[in-house]
């Protein structure tokens, strides 16, 4: 069958020629697609070595895959890209798909024609990890809008767990408690299996590198991550290869515990609900670019009247952010002793005196104008749609409500005035909704 094209993806390059002849002192040619550094020389001579013909445990044969699939009704699968969201870059694309079908792995280049049928089909069985992520650049690549009978093994593993986040296992006073839900971390502890996990995937785009091209390291020297969409060394096949080639083992494990401990509907709910999660990060929210900016400019005006009248209110006050100074500040405006100039006890004070309501909205005007405001706005909107994309977390908190972060769009003021800032696009809708007494006991 023919696959379906993915934009930005660079064709299968040729063989890569063998090294050649070297001399000392000679100049030395790398063969084409690699750099010239260390970790390419690596990956390059690791190729050649002549074991690793034999380690290419895979087909590319989609119309295989597709006849092994109506007969074994599961598809283990993971996606491998360029970017972690198909709007984080200009050049964003999907460099490999690997299936796991009755115990045969294949790995395309491109989407089968049969793909979004698999998804869509509630008798296939599909299983991975983090399906939040592929399921993502599937609705990009093949505006799928159905993914039925999803299993994902780190949702799985995450109810099957004593702590389901870290902060929870703190909270309770067991720190140590908390089980890492990592691919790596759920194949060690349900089969006993150790995978590598070793390809790096920095790049100008990521953190790490940043910070160290902005030291004055040069470029060179720094390692550089692997690009999907180009040639595939064996170090990568057998990176690609690992992450699937245990999925199903490890979901039937948990579901055998999941089935013990009485936990199927949680399980069933959750699974249900990664397409959801998938569609709402790759959506996202698009706020009112304009609108916002206006608004922070009246706020920004909010905070300089509010400033006047707080160094009318607190004299001595020279910095508002220096709690010694404040503290001093109040005692001198009060005439009373202050324990300190945390929240709490502003709010106690604020019922007797009307200066400390000043200092209140001052505190909370300043917060939300350095909050939300235009650097929130230059880093968290995306350059490509306008529109944020926070990255969902299904499983968030100890009580298995949502959280989000990059940015965190529910910490965002409850006010009119903030929430009119998000709108929809022409010929749609927004629906508020919400539960009531939602929390999982």
């Amino acid at each position: 069958m023919s696959g379906v094209a993915n934009p930005g993806a660079k064709p299968e390059p040729e063989a890569v020629s063998p090294a050649p002849q070297y001399r000392f002192g000679d100049p030395y040619v790398w063969p084409k697609g690699y750099l010239g550094n260390v970790y390419e020389a690596q990956r390059y001579l690791r190729e050649q070595s002549p074991a690793a013909a034999s380690r290419r445990r895979y087909s590319t044969d989609a119309d295989k895959a597709y006849r092994l699939l109506q007969e074994d009704r599961t598809l283990a699968f993971d996606l491998e890209t360029r970017g972690l969201h198909p709007h984080a870059r200009t050049d964003a694309a999907v460099g490999a798909i690997i299936c796991r079908i009755a115990n045969q792995n294949f790995i395309f280049r491109s989407f089968p024609a049969w793909w979004a049928d698999a998804l869509a089909d509630p008798t296939i069985r599909k299983i991975g990890a983090n399906l939040k992520f592929d399921l993502m650049w599937c609705i990009h690549y093949l505006g799928i809008k159905y993914a039925r009978n999803i299993n994902d093994i780190m949702i799985e593993s995450q109810i099957l767990a004593d702590y389901r986040t870290p902060s929870g296992a703190r909270d309770a006073g067991f720190p140590g408690k908390w089980e890492s839900n990592s691919l790596q971390a759920i194949l060690k502890r349900e089969l006993g299996v150790t995978v590598g996990k070793s390809i790096c995937h920095e790049d100008e785009y990521t953190k790490p590198t940043r910070a160290q091209l902005k030291k004055g390291v040069k470029p060179q020297l720094i390692r550089k991550g692997v690009d999907w969409t180009g040639h595939w060394t064996i170090e990568m096949e057998d990176y690609m290869l690992e992450d699937i080639e245990y999925l199903v083992e490890a979901h039937e494990s948990l579901m055998e515990k999941i089935r013990a401990d009485g936990q199927e509907r949680a399980v069933w709910i959750e699974n249900n609900t990664v397409f959801a999660v998938a569609w709402m990060t790759y959506n996202g929210l698009r706020p009112d670019v304009p609108a916002w900016k206006k608004f922070i400019k009246q706020q920004k005006k909010g905070v300089l009247k509010l400033d006047k009248k707080c160094r009318k209110l607190f004299p001595t006050v020279q910095n508002f952010a220096s709690p010694v100074q404040l503290k001093k500040g109040m005692e001198h405006t009060l005439g009373i002793p202050i324990s300190n100039t945390k929240k709490a006890t502003l709010k106690v004070l604020a019922h007797s005196f009307t200066q400390i309501r000043v200092l209140q909205d001052f505190r909370k005007l300043q917060t939300r104008v350095k909050n939300w405001g235009e650097s929130f706005l230059d880093k968290s909107v995306c350059k490509v749609c306008h529109r944020f994309h926070p990255d969902w977390r299904q499983i968030g908190a100890e009580t298995s409500r949502f959280s989000c972060s990059a940015p965190n769009l529910q910490q965002i003021p409850r006010e009119q005035d903030y929430r009119k800032l998000f709108i929809p696009k022409p010929g749609h809708v927004i629906a508020s909704l919400d539960y009531s007494a939602i929390e999982v006991l």
